[in-house]
């Protein structure tokens, strides 16, 4: 039978925490970096999930349960004797640089504390300020 864990290996500088999955049936254990990063505080241990307080939540959530399917429908569709631990891990790989390839989008945003203090303004008082809209856009 196998066993599919997920565990958070050792903090980065930045203290966010890397998403570790690990394989184990009979005398064969693989261990395969998720490529996720998160806070100690937003990983649920018991339940094997990131908790609603990290941002990508769900997104993190579903790339794991999808990882944890195919690792189990990898084992149950292969031959016992074609398994190696090289030949998991390149298959689980495979998934997590897929994942990378597909989510490279960064968002970058300031730190709010930035703003404190600050006037907030809005799109159409920052256009009608500089003479963009007419009156008569404003009236309809």
């Amino acid at each position: 039978m196998i066993n599919v864990k997920f565990y958070l290996d050792k903090a980065d500088k930045s203290k966010r925490y890397p998403i570790h999955l690990v394989i184990r049936q009979k005398d064969l254990q693989v261990k395969v970096a998720t490529g996720e990063k998160i806070l100690k505080k937003d990983w649920d241990n018991k339940n094997q999930k990131v908790k609603e307080t990290e941002y990508n939540y769900k997104s993190i959530n579903k790339f794991l349960s999808f990882l944890k399917q195919e690792g189990e429908k990898y084992f149950n569709s292969v031959p016992h004797s074609q398994f190696t631990d090289k030949k998991v891990k390149e298959k689980i790989l495979s998934f997590v640089n897929s994942r990378k390839v597909n989510t490279e989008i960064k968002m970058v945003s300031e730190d709010p504390a930035e703003y404190e203090g600050k006037t907030k303004s809005n799109f159409c008082r920052f256009i009608s300020g500089a003479g963009g809209f007419s009156e008569g856009f404003f009236a309809s």
